[in-house]
């Protein structure tokens, strides 16, 4: 068994159907969706606005996880967590605009 790298997650990943939704789950979508498929700040502040209170918990988890990698020496991980990280206040400021955020992650269209 092993964890799934966040490129590997599934693309249609709904936090709102998920039975058992974990923060670990949700910082590696974030991830995927922020900086493996680049689909955009829209796109990830419209999955952020869905994990509601997990969110801020993802965002932690990925500042620690950033710690962690670069601790370690794994500099592609610690560039990814970081690009997370740094991009939240814009992320969280469109994830509190009404109607926006929507992108191509659910239903793709735009």
């Amino acid at each position: 068994m092993r964890l799934l790298r966040s490129e590997e997650l599934a693309q249609d990943w709904d936090p709102e159907r998920d039975r058992r939704p974990t923060v670990w789950g949700a910082a590696h979508h974030l991830l995927r969706v922020y900086y493996y498929a680049k689909l955009g700040d829209g796109a990830t502040a419209g999955l952020l606005r869905r994990l509601r209170s997990r969110g801020e918990l993802a965002r932690d988890l990925a500042y620690r996880l950033f710690a962690i990698a670069e601790k370690k020496g794994r500099s592609q991980d610690a560039q990814a967590y970081n690009a997370l990280v740094l991009g939240w206040p814009e992320l969280a400021r469109l994830a509190r605009e009404p109607g926006s955020g929507t992108g191509l992650l659910f239903g793709g269209r735009e």
